[in-house]
């Protein structure tokens, strides 16, 4: 048996169970127990697998509520935008038709319409902007 050679330690610790695990090393005392600093040791190392776990989740719906905010505003966006164009449109409608005499509006009438119209179009335009684009420093709503 000249070609034999003794495993050390480190070969030792190399071995692997058929399942890939790692084989528990005997202790000093030639016992194949936890002392019970690797017990502990153990379940804080479970504890803390478990909190980087909950982080992830955590950020992953993150992400999809930052993604969902996003379709809703683009969604509210164009509808809105798609009401003041037919809002101005009919404001121009009702204008024209004015100028052309197929409509008796008064110069009173007319003046609050189109200044009533713009204050309410500027005014939604700003609430529209104001929740599309929000200004925060951290990060969240």
């Amino acid at each position: 048996m000249s070609g034999f050679k003794s495993p050390t330690l480190a070969d030792i610790d190399k071995i692997k169970a058929p399942d890939g695990a790692v084989c528990p090393v005997p202790t000093e005392k030639g016992q194949d127990e936890l002392s019970p600093s690797d017990i502990e040791f153990a379940k804080q190392a479970e504890l803390e697998t478990k909190e980087m776990e909950c982080a992830v989740e955590l950020k992953r719906q993150r992400i999809k509520d930052v993604e969902q905010d996003r379709r809703e505003r683009r969604g509210y966006a164009y509808r809105i935008f798609c009401l003041i164009v037919v809002w101005l449109w009919g404001l121009a409608m009702i204008v024209m038709m004015d100028g052309a005499m197929m409509l008796d509006i008064s110069d009173k009438v007319l003046i609050g319409l189109i200044t009533g119209t713009s204050v309410n179009v500027i005014g939604l335009m700003a609430i529209v902007a104001k929740y599309l684009f929000p200004k925060n420093n951290n990060g969240d709503k």
